[in-house]
């Protein structure tokens, strides 16, 4: 899902010679940066710099998280693979993670339900919504009542059959465009079959 965003470079100078460096997230990096810049408390030893350096990344991937879900609803799996993209260690986003499942900011039954239905509207088929569900970390099996619950029986095959009769089919073979059509739409493969016999014959 992305690749790890840019980083800042903390140098740590442990006397004349010596110098570690680490990366961490750019709001961090930044954070730290402006506390400096505004005279703030100097750290006496690595250790407090260390201590400081957590607090700080706390802070900051707390700042992240909530502006993101104040912009969409995510997955636990999603949020988690977007705090770690940005940087932050596996420990704060474990932690921060935790807070929002146990307040209930983040709910992958409730997220699952709200993309089930709008992903349903937008004409995708079960095999599709259940593949994208799974990218973002949530296993349609152990969601109550699917696909029951959000297919009623011979729906997918009417909202097939509905999708595929606004189209223009033309060309050689028309039968299989109908087949491709539905199957990137998510639609299974013995359904797209009868969809587009049902319009060879119709």
């Amino acid at each position: 899902m992305g690749g790890m965003r840019p980083r800042a470079t903390l140098v740590i100078e442990a006397g004349t010679q010596r110098e570690e460096r680490l990366l961490v997230p750019r709001a961090v990096g930044k954070r730290l940066l402006a506390l400096k810049g505004s005279g703030g408390r100097t750290v006496a030893s690595r250790e407090e710099l260390l201590f400081e350096l957590h607090r700080t990344e706390e802070s900051c991937c707390g700042l992240r998280a909530e502006w993101l879900v104040g912009r969409r609803d995510y997955s636990v799996g999603e949020m988690t693979d977007r705090l770690r993209r940005d940087g932050y260690s596996q420990s704060v986003v474990d932690n921060q993670i935790e807070r929002y499942v146990e307040s209930g900011v983040l709910d992958d039954a409730r997220y699952a339900d709200a993309f089930v239905r709008s992903r349903i509207s937008c004409g995708w088929g079960a095999r599709k919504i259940a593949l994208e569900l799974r990218r973002r970390g949530i296993d349609v099996d152990g969601l109550p009542a699917w696909p029951e619950e959000y297919f009623e029986r011979d729906s997918e095959y009417r909202r097939a059959l509905g999708l595929a009769s606004m189209r223009s089919f033309s060309g050689r073979d028309p039968y299989a465009q109908v087949v491709r059509f539905l199957c990137t739409r998510g639609f299974d493969v013995g359904l797209a079959h009868r969809v587009a016999r049902e319009l060879a014959t119709g």
